[in-house]
């Protein structure tokens, strides 16, 4: 989340859920139409802690029989040639009653807070066999270049709107706010579960694919055909946007968990299930581990990445006029690498294990044999200070849906279920550690609140 008003007064918006009808237009559906209400209920005075919250929106987001409703992921950005803020809020899941996939909100105008709905993009609002919430992540990012301003829409799953192949990434432009367009998708092995743009390179994109299946890379997308100028057309756009699509190999023993028994590395390996980009790093939530990449030198001249790319063909998309990158049958038996990043170092977590004492059971997404202020069960997402020299990770015990165990009472005692913000001491990336409180205890935050919801 990003502090995006610095005033007295802490704004909140709201996404809740309804059900509408599905319209349908030119590819897929019309962006000028709502594909949800627009305008929820306002509580008056929301009292937290010393503060009051004003309520000044809600946009009620949607949920069908298999759905829980509402927003997975958001993205502020400032359109081109403006001054105003606007947010693109990702639906969790989707299905046939309304989930929509972007809704484009304008929350200032002329600098005054002014939350106005603008677009919903449709990217969620068909029907697919997949009924898996968590896997219809439809995580977003905003990229920005020429007055352009691009926004990648993500699914972890196949089965999505314009693809029904396949999952990954959809290239949407949304330089005209109002009128959100689908330019291009990528397919991934693994798909995508999250996705992160470089800020000093706007036309890369990291894919996340969160995979413990031996997929034990990072998709690195170089978009830059995509942008154009803002004189382009949809048209035009589809016609000249062909991602190139490269990879950076992790190395098996850089995401591996170390047993907290016998202090030996788990077989296995994985790979992100969120990047962070800050000043030339990628800091990795690999699952069991967690690690720091320099890209400094990722890219050559005319920012194309380094080292080979991978040949994927292009295909045509579903209810779309625009293209498909397909890249799922790339394997690990390909040789095609980015060069130009650097391994700084890794931090292996005691990871998963959910077996009774004396056991050991990996196939979870908890850890009941090691305290959740002692050490991380899922690495989620890894975070640095502004100076590097500290580095938070958050534990998603539970997969993010209910950790095994949790309290379900105010006041049970319970030192596994719940995870935390572990901080570690990055200063040396080479020899990453806890840091730790004046006592000389691991320095964890775990929050006060004991009930779990989904």
């Amino acid at each position: 989340m990003h502090r995006i008003f610095a005033t007295a007064t802490t704004l909140l918006i709201v996404l809740g859920s309804a059900l509408v009808a599905a319209p349908a237009s030119a590819d897929h559906t019309d962006p000028t139409k709502p594909l949800a209400p627009t305008d929820g209920a306002i509580e008056e005075g929301i009292e937290r802690g010393d503060g009051t919250w004003e309520h000044l929106a809600n946009f009620p987001g949607i949920g069908g029989p298999q759905l829980t409703g509402g927003g997975t992921d958001l993205e502020f950005f400032r359109a081109a040639g403006s001054k105003d803020i606007w947010g693109s809020f990702g639906t969790l899941g989707q299905d046939a009653a309304g989930s929509i996939g972007q809704r484009l909100i304008r929350l200032t105008t002329n600098g005054e807070v002014d939350p106005t709905w603008q677009a919903d993009h449709g990217s969620a609002h068909c029907e697919t066999q997949n009924s898996s919430v968590t896997g219809l992540q439809h995580d977003t990012q905003a990229a920005q270049m020429n007055g352009v301003t691009l926004l990648t829409d993500t699914t972890d799953a196949s089965g999505r709107c314009h693809d029904t192949g396949g999952g990954g990434i959809e290239i949407v432009d949304a330089t005209d706010v109002a009128r959100p367009t689908e330019v291009h998708l990528i397919r991934f092995p693994g798909f995508t579960h999250t996705n992160t743009v470089d800020d000093r390179r706007p036309w890369i994109v990291y894919s996340s694919s969160s995979d413990f299946a031996d997929r034990n890379w990072i998709d690195v997308v170089n978009m830059r055909s995509c942008f154009g100028d803002k004189r382009t057309t949809a048209k035009q756009r589809r016609t000249q946007c062909r991602p190139e699509v490269s990879r950076i190999q992790l190395q098996d023993a850089w995401t591996q968990q170390r047993d907290q028994t016998t202090g030996e590395l788990e077989p296995g390996s994985a790979t992100c299930h969120d990047i962070t980009y800050r000043d030339n790093r990628l800091y990795c939530a690999a699952l069991n581990a967690t690690l720091i990449l320099d890209v400094s030198n990722l890219t050559g001249r005319g920012g194309k990445v380094t080292g080979s790319s991978l040949p994927c063909p292009v295909v045509d998309g579903t209810r779309t006029g625009a293209k498909v990158t397909d890249c799922s049958g790339m394997g690990r038996d390909r040789t095609e690498r980015a060069t130009g990043w650097r391994f700084l170092g890794t931090y292996q977590h005691p990871g998963r294990d959910c077996g009774p004492p004396g056991s050991d059971v990996r196939n979870c997404n908890s850890n009941l044999h090691v305290r959740s202020d002692e050490g991380v069960s899922v690495s989620h997402e890894a975070d640095p200070t502004p100076d590097e020299q500290f580095m938070f990770v958050t534990d998603e015990r539970g997969g993010g849906i209910v950790p095994p165990g949790s309290s379900c009472s105010p006041g049970i005692e319970n030192p596994y279920g719940n995870g935390g913000a572990h901080a570690f001491d990055i200063s040396d990336p080479s020899n990453i550690d806890y840091a730790t409180t004046p006592e000389g205890e691991k320095a964890v935050y775990i929050s006060d609140a004991v009930v779990p919801a989904s």
